[in-house]
């Protein structure tokens, strides 16, 4: 089943990505941001990944809040996520612009898609973006509709 245009517009999407160098990364669309094509293809595939990713990839870094003094369930999430090698970003709201995410939280040590299990390989292989996530604040998203 695909995300609609309307499914974009009222939930808060969590998808993954690869940038152009093989490092893994995640966004937060919050309900507003621009969601790439390839995750608008398939729900269920957004589903394991954040499946795999929350809750069966483990931590093996640290990882650094980059918005410290909020304890919001995001920021937990996006700490556990910096902590287990994924660069983390949000949309920015509070900036007026959808198509832009910015970093949140990011990892000692990143995690690649080398790094990662044959299924989920097969998965994030086609969800490259070009942008390079250790060395950019902020990172574009064309929208899928």
């Amino acid at each position: 089943m695909k995300f609609t245009e309307i499914d974009l517009q009222c939930e808060d999407i969590m998808w993954f990505g690869i940038d152009k160098n093989g490092l893994v990364f995640e966004c937060t669309s919050g309900g507003i941001g621009c969601v790439p094509k390839f995750v608008c293809e398939s729900k269920e595939n957004t589903a394991i990944l954040e499946s795999f990713f929350l809750q069966e990839l483990k931590e093996t870094t640290q990882g650094t809040l980059l918005i410290p003094g909020t304890d919001s369930q995001l920021s937990q999430d996006v700490l556990s996520l910096s902590k287990k090698g994924v660069y983390c970003f949000d949309v920015a709201i509070d900036d007026g612009r959808p198509n832009e995410y910015k970093k949140i939280a990011a990892p000692d040590h990143p995690i690649m898609l080398s790094d990662l299990p044959d299924r989920i390989k097969s998965i994030m292989c086609n969800h490259i973006v070009d942008v390079d996530v250790a060395s950019e604040s902020l990172i574009r998203v064309a929208h899928a509709y």
